[in-house]
């Protein structure tokens, strides 16, 4: 567990969180991904909770390609986790909590019950493929 005041740079995030309407309850640290993001399951109270994403300074212009992608992603109809708010110059955005379950989870059920998803990832990525090379060229720049 994390309490509100071991967030990343409380003195900009929780004014920042209380004029979304947000009050931090707690925190649990989720495991990240290979960049340097930090992410956070935010307990808001009765039963609500959302997702904090930190961008450390070296890649912080990474928020507004989410932004973007999200926006592109959404054009075409692929799910996104919801934007509640974001704060780029500051490094914080917090987003609709999707829940704990994934597929890698799901391992060991049975096909029938796997097939949908499998399906649906297919239908996605037709659907992600449509958009026109110009809209994501500089979404993901050469490293």
């Amino acid at each position: 567990m994390v309490f509100p005041d071991q967030l990343p740079d409380p003195t900009v995030l929780t004014p920042w969180l209380t004029s979304l309407g947000y009050e931090v309850q707690g925190a649990e640290s989720l495991a990240g991904d290979v960049s340097p993001r930090k992410y956070y399951r935010l307990d808001l109270g009765e039963e609500e909770t959302a997702i904090l994403a930190c961008y450390p300074s070296q890649i912080r212009d990474a928020c507004t390609r989410f932004i973007a992608t999200a926006g592109l992603l959404q054009g075409v109809s692929v799910p996104v986790p919801a934007i509640l708010g974001s704060n780029c110059v500051a490094g914080f955005m917090l987003l609709e909590d999707l829940g704990t379950v994934t597929l890698y989870d799901r391992q060991g059920e049975s096909w029938d019950s796997l097939a949908p998803y499998f399906e649906e990832s297919i239908a996605l990525w037709y659907r992600i493929r449509s958009l026109p090379l110009e809209s994501v060229r500089d979404l993901n720049p050469a490293l």
